[in-house]
């Protein structure tokens, strides 16, 4: 893991601090210190505990001693712990933009905080994911996530639940990168390889190796 440490100006902090894994490429550290730049430029106050959106991943700012040290999710713990390395929040966010792009959709990507409304064994085979209109009210997602096993009913409102998208990746991590997929799409896993609809139709990745990146680099998460 390797340190980096930029010097900025600011009312509150003069340097920010993340870390990266070893083998993180230059060009994700340059846009992420143009990303931070940007934010700086917005005026928005660095509250210390404050957190922010990466995409879908929350960042925690911690503020101590002029220095803006920047956390996200271990992406392994619940209840959420936190990390200063931010490898894994930089990889998802490519990865929740690319992998609709590569079926020829648009993202559209939810915060770890939002809701999605699951059933009984959402987190076993078979199962799939749809996803229909959100409501921004409620904060929910738009995905309604089940099992498609012989018995399990549902319709039966007694065995639903919400529950946020963070929690939902800890229960069932295949699904973290299908969940920037936009309204109308539907995902369906008889097993671990997805087949994706858009409306009733089965839609192909355009570049298959994006799908195999995504679901190696998102195993690494739970490592």
């Amino acid at each position: 893991m390797k340190t980096i440490t930029k010097a900025i100006r600011h009312p509150q902090f003069n340097r920010y601090v993340f870390n990266l894994d070893d083998d993180e490429n230059d060009s994700s550290i340059t846009w992420f210190f143009n990303w931070v730049e940007k934010w700086v430029a917005t005026g928005d106050a660095a509250i210390d505990q404050q957190q922010i959106q990466l995409g879908w991943t929350s960042l925690l700012l911690v503020c101590k001693d002029q220095c803006l040290t920047i956390y996200t999710p271990d992406f392994k713990s619940f209840p959420l712990q936190w990390t200063d390395n931010i490898s894994n929040a930089l990889r998802l966010l490519a990865h929740h933009k690319y992998l609709p792009e590569s079926y020829g959709l648009q993202a559209d990507i939810p915060e770890q905080g939002s809701i999605a409304l699951v059933g009984e064994l959402f987190d076993q085979f078979p199962m799939f994911m749809t996803r229909s209109e959100k409501d921004v009210d409620r904060e929910h997602s738009g995905w309604f996530i089940a099992s498609s096993a012989m018995g399990v009913d549902n319709t039966d409102e007694s065995k639903l639940r919400l529950m946020s998208l963070y929690e939902v990746y800890i229960r069932a991590p295949h699904l973290l990168e299908f969940l920037s997929m936009p309204v109308g799409t539907q995902v369906v896993f008889e097993d671990s390889d997805p087949v994706v609809l858009s409306g009733s139709k089965e839609i192909e990745p355009q570049a298959n190796n994006i799908v195999s990146k995504c679901q190696a680099d998102i195993t690494r998460h739970a490592d």
